[in-house]
């Protein structure tokens, strides 16, 4: 054989070997988001209805493979909403159980990308003195939210994987701090339960609601991913810049970012790309800005952000 042919050879064998080895790569690549859409379809505190045609807008920019949502109020309508804008392969499952503000959460899922095995709720983060979890045949609309449990079938990569949808207690107080990381614990209880029973892959995404995760200690921020290092989690967002915008407790009219929503999985799945970040967390490039500023999706849709990331199951 010619070197010429010997090179031609080899290059062809090394082509085909990359084309095979990001094959694999491509098949189990997933695109999962998170998004609390405020009070959908209408936030009394502001008392501003959703604007829907916003909404849409923003979600289909993100171009999800899995969404989980939280904050939904109106669940029916949510679900005929997702149902007119997006197609028949798109489908939508949301808890029964909202808590005292009747806040539901849950999934928006590519059933062409995933076989659903099992969706579910789970009480655990509810009552944070008991580790047992529910299936809420009878739904007490009180405390805090149920998390939400999609277990599900990646059909390309023939992968199975669970993904729990969390809202964990919302405020800075020492009170809500303690029951937000009592509620942490017990979402890594039911994680070990998961991983117990053929789950190893496992993505944990929401508004965890850690209030001072931006905060000049880190000492929130720090003791959160102890948490998750413990438990064999990582936090593939952590280092995003905001995922929300608040008023800061200053009253001087400007509104100041934070970061209260993540996306964690377990430590067999990585991230293939840098996480991104919708709304007006991207337009405002997550800078303090005055009230006058402030983007339609913060004044009209939610004070969240969606955050999205591509993943390697």
């Amino acid at each position: 054989m010619s070197l010429k042919r010997k090179i031609q050879f080899y290059f062809t064998f090394i082509l085909l070997f990359f084309l095979l080895l990001c094959g694999d790569v491509f098949a189990g690549q997933i695109k999962v988001a998170t998004y609390n859409i405020r009070n959908f379809d209408y936030d009394q505190r502001s008392r501003t209805p959703t604007n829907k045609m916003e909404l849409k807008k923003i979600l289909k920019s993100i171009n999800f493979d899995l969404l989980a949502v939280q904050e939904i109020g109106k669940t029916n309508q949510f679900k005929n909403y997702i149902a007119q804008h997006f197609p028949q392969n798109f489908q939508t499952f949301l808890s029964r159980c909202g808590g005292s503000n009747d806040q539901h959460l849950g999934f928006i899922v590519d059933l062409s990308k995933f076989k659903i095995i099992e969706f579910r709720e789970d009480e655990r983060t509810v009552n944070v003195s008991s580790k047992a979890g529910r299936r809420n045949e009878n739904c007490f609309q009180r405390g805090s939210r149920p998390v939400a449990i999609l277990k599900a079938l990646h059909r390309t990569s023939d992968q199975k994987i669970a993904i729990i949808s969390v809202h964990l207690k919302a405020g800075g107080s020492s009170r809500s701090v303690s029951k937000r990381f009592k509620q942490i614990a017990r979402v890594l209880d039911l994680k070990e339960e998961l991983k117990n029973n053929g789950y190893d892959k496992i993505i944990i995404l929401g508004d965890f609601n850690t209030t001072e995760f931006l905060s000049r200690s880190g000492y929130m921020q720090q003791r959160f991913q102890d948490r998750l290092s413990k438990a064999q989690m990582k936090n593939q967002t952590k280092t995003v810049q905001c995922t929300s915008y608040w008023w800061g407790n200053r009253d001087d009219n400007y509104f100041y970012p934070s970061q209260l929503d993540h996306i964690v999985t377990s430590d067999n799945i990585r991230s293939s790309r840098r996480p991104k970040i919708y709304g007006h967390c991207k337009q405002l490039d997550c800078r303090a800005s005055h009230e006058d500023g402030m983007q339609v999706s913060f004044n009209e849709v939610s004070d969240h952000c969606p955050l999205a990331i591509e993943l390697e199951i």
